[in-house]
């Protein structure tokens, strides 16, 4: 795990970072996106005061793994950057990586999560080939470092994570908790705003991307 948002209640977290692994700009921008703004922390935050303190849901005051709840929280914080970073917050990453001695252009960091998104299902195939299959430690970190151009110690930390007993299923929630509200969202602000503030269920999400793709399959002459 790259970083990891601790909540706190009272609408703070505590964000930890692996230092023993490398980031570039863009990765730094995304984690930031991820765990905190509009991400985890945003989310847990927004919760808490309108689900809990309102409304007394106290179920909202729990957070478990691996569960529906993580795959739409993971959703949240994947898509977030990707709806709200604009071109003058990229500007602004910019020159604060810049005073820090990072390099982050805006442009290259744009063009790099495009590519970099799809290698994401690396980590899930590798899941399911070690755990269904019963793929060797050694032949899935081989498979890591070919298709998610992944260093050796990088692999690693991948084939740590898919095998670890309590985060071993969790690896799934990024590339479908993203792809499940990105469907669902469609680019509408409207609806992210509900995925913050309301308990909104997987069903939902995958019903109204279902909805989505055949309305545009029937409007194709």
């Amino acid at each position: 795990m790259a970083a990891f948002n601790y909540y706190l209640g009272g609408h703070r977290s505590r964000i930890v970072v692996n230092t023993d692994l490398p980031f570039s700009g863009a990765e730094i921008v995304h984690l930031a996106a991820h765990e905190g703004y509009p991400g985890h922390h945003t989310e847990h935050a927004t919760k808490e005061e309108l689900l809990l303190d309102r409304q007394g849901h106290l179920e909202e005051s729990l957070q478990l793994v691996p569960t529906p709840q993580a795959l739409l929280s993971e959703g949240i914080a994947e898509l977030g950057g990707e709806l709200l970073i604009d071109d003058g917050l990229e500007t602004e990453f910019a020159r604060i990586l810049g005073a820090a001695g990072v390099p982050y252009d805006p442009v290259e960091a744009t063009a790099i999560r495009a590519a970099r998104e799809p290698l994401g299902y690396v980590s899930r195939n590798t899941a399911l080939a070690i755990h269904e299959d019963g793929v060797s430690v050694e032949e899935a970190q081989a498979y890591v470092e070919r298709w998610a151009l992944a260093p050796p110690k990088r692999a690693a930390h991948t084939i740590a994570f898919v095998t670890d007993p309590t985060w071993r299923a969790y690896i799934v929630t990024y590339t479908e908790g993203l792809r499940l509200a990105r469907a669902y969202v469609g680019g509408d602000l409207a609806r992210f705003r509900r995925l913050l503030t309301e308990p909104v269920r997987v069903s939902e999400l995958r019903d109204a991307g279902a909805a989505d793709a055949d309305a545009a399959i029937s409007s194709v002459p």
